[in-house]
């Protein structure tokens, strides 16, 4: 008996192992490629800009370089969308964005529906056709959370809710801001909270100054920056649901 016992013990030890390494900081299962997110305390976000952009109307693609905080490369994200809708939807667009690990392999995808008004009609209250939402999936095709925007009538306000719709944290914006003035006030942070109001970090539009923002280098440069920066009891899918509401702030605010 003790034999059989044993052997038991010892063949079902490899699955109890490797539930073991699935598991997040607060033990909640998460996706293995996740996990490196747990490890990081902020993000840096560079978008690389076209030339073409400053000199036609023509809008291209985004594309992202994300660096940890020893300036290292640990990620690309890559927007998916139409011609059509980049050059006539522009801010409202829908998209795909792809973000890449170092191996290139696609990590976590974000998807973003058409809503031509998204981010003015804020004032209406509930769930209504202009509240601007995105899905984030990791790995793609397996949903993980959304971010939606919320009733708020001085300050942006948007949750961050689970898979199953559950809110996890909150995403607020400074007083009054608006996409017609937010890109010249120096840096801009959305604060983040936790369900009991705690601060949880920050998603932030990194000022570099007027000759860089507007005046001098405003055509053909490294375009927008941003600053994430993570509470050290975040875990990695609501890290990943983080950068997916820094993308949708991206767009609804700073999108040139």
């Amino acid at each position: 008996m003790s034999s059989s016992a044993s052997v038991s013990v010892v063949t079902e030890q490899p699955q109890s192992h490797g539930d073991s390494m699935r598991m997040n900081r607060q033990g909640v299962e998460a996706e293995p490629r996740l996990e490196m997110l747990t490890s990081l305390d902020q993000l840096i976000i560079e978008q690389k800009k076209e030339c073409i952009q400053a000199y036609t109307p023509i809008e291209t693609k985004n594309k992202y370089v994300m660096k940890n905080d020893k300036s290292e490369q640990v990620y690309t994200a890559f927007e998916d969308s139409s011609f059509c809708m980049r050059c006539i939807c522009r801010r409202f667009r829908s998209f795909r964005m792809s973000i890449l690990d170092k191996e290139g392999e696609e990590m976590i995808r974000i998807v973003r529906p058409l809503q031509f008004c998204a981010g003015y009609c804020c004032f209406v209250k509930g769930d209504n056709c202009c509240a601007s939402r995105i899905t984030i999936e990791a790995p793609p095709g397996t949903t993980i959370g959304h971010v939606q925007q919320r009733y708020s009538l001085l300050r942006p306000h948007f949750s961050v809710s689970d898979g199953d719709g559950n809110e996890e944290l909150s995403v607020i914006g400074p007083l009054l801001a608006s996409p017609f003035f937010v890109c010249c006030i120096g840096d801009v942070t959305f604060r983040i909270r936790n369900v009991d109001g705690a601060d949880y970090g920050g998603l932030t539009k990194v000022w570099r100054g007027l000759l860089r923002e507007i005046i001098v280098l405003k055509p053909c440069r490294e375009a927008d920056e941003f600053l994430v920066e993570f509470h050290q009891d975040l875990t990695g899918k609501q890290k990943a649901l983080l950068i997916g509401a820094l993308f949708l702030l991206e767009f609804l605010y700073f999108e040139g």
